[in-house]
């Protein structure tokens, strides 16, 4: 159970800002221990393994899979991906997806098609707790 007086977390989140609010976002994911689990950079190239693939395609996933999300830009490097993420309103719905929300489904699916295509059954996350993000506030911070 969380207790503030000994585990003393704070957010690093941006204070007071709704991540379900339309606009754009700047994530980074890393893997746990930072362990490369995707790839390897050769040359100046990124070279994706089995798991990085994996990555990439559902990344490209998210989008079609929840309302009101555009894709921009990504990467997967060997430890971890980054990717810009825009949220919209939807006339006529309700879009509580959260930055968070978003992030964390995706994770659980990276680690579950990596356990169903490799049959490690014991595997855990791939990926380290939390992410980073940064709100885009205009146009000089997206580019």
């Amino acid at each position: 159970m969380y207790n503030p007086a000994t585990h003393r977390r704070r957010s690093i989140r941006l204070p007071g800002h709704d991540y379900r609010h339309p606009g754009a976002y700047f994530v980074t994911l890393v893997t746990r221990n930072r362990e490369m689990l995707f790839g390897e950079v050769d040359n100046g190239r990124m070279i994706l393994n089995p798991w990085g693939a994996i990555v990439d395609e559902l990344w490209l996933n998210t989008a079609a899979m929840r309302p009101g999300i555009t894709l921009a830009e990504h990467v997967v490097m060997p430890n971890h991906l980054h990717g810009i993420i825009h949220l919209h309103d939807v006339p006529g719905s309700l879009n509580a997806s959260s930055i968070g929300t978003i992030l964390k489904g995706f994770k659980a699916a990276v680690s579950g098609e990596i356990k169903r295509q490799t049959g490690i059954s014991d595997l855990g996350s791939v990926w380290q707790r939390n992410y980073h993000d940064r709100v885009i506030r205009n146009e000089d911070e997206y580019l």
